[in-house]
């Protein structure tokens, strides 16, 4: 990153599980390795960060464990699918039909979380590989279709990116998902 082989790069997402441990030490360790980077960083708290320490840490650095701003005319959500697990809970529902309401000039949103949440429900979502707390028979609690999905669809024809990254962690787990459901492109990496 600090090469520049990417090119400018304005700010980076981690979509969880930034540490396998949340403590005081390895978050130190993440500032350091970091600021050589020169940009600003944020957080979709994954089950790892999700620590008394972690939540308390990623609460004070951000003001909130999900929030949003906007670049241009893009809007970047930051969800926390630990909060409720597994899941979007009533408050975040609220802000989230809120920040997509209130977007006049957006061009696109993107929005992560840890957790694919929407694998839930879908049949052929079944056979997707994804790390054991996001896999189909984990997500019972999900309310991607029932409650998220909607509010994204609203926005058509704006394009909703839904970036998640709970894979690759178990030997059988897919690297990477991506698929388009109406207006909506999901991502998983």
């Amino acid at each position: 990153l600090h090469s520049g082989a990417f090119g400018k790069i304005d700010f980076i997402v981690f979509t969880g599980d930034v540490l396998r441990r949340f403590t005081q030490e390895s978050f130190d360790l993440l500032e350091e390795q970091l600021k050589p980077v020169g940009v600003e960083y944020y957080v979709a708290s994954g089950n790892h960060d999700a620590s008394k320490f972690g939540r308390s840490a990623l609460l004070e650095k951000f003001g909130a464990l999900y929030h949003q701003f906007d670049v241009g005319t893009s809007r970047f959500i930051i969800l926390d699918t630990q909060e409720v697990s597994r899941t979007v809970s009533p408050d975040q529902l609220a802000f989230l039909r809120e920040a997509l309401e209130k977007s006049p000039q957006i061009s696109a949103f993107f929005v992560f979380m840890h957790e694919l949440i929407w694998l839930s429900e879908k049949p052929e979502y079944r056979k997707i590989r994804a790390n054991g707390r996001s896999r189909q028979s984990k997500l019972k609690a999900s309310n991607y279709w029932k409650d998220v999905h909607p509010l994204f669809v609203k926005q058509s024809p704006t394009p909703v990116f839904v970036i998640a990254g709970d894979v690759a962690g178990n030997t059988d787990a897919i690297p990477a998902f991506h698929d388009r459901v109406d207006n909506v492109t999901l991502i998983a990496s």
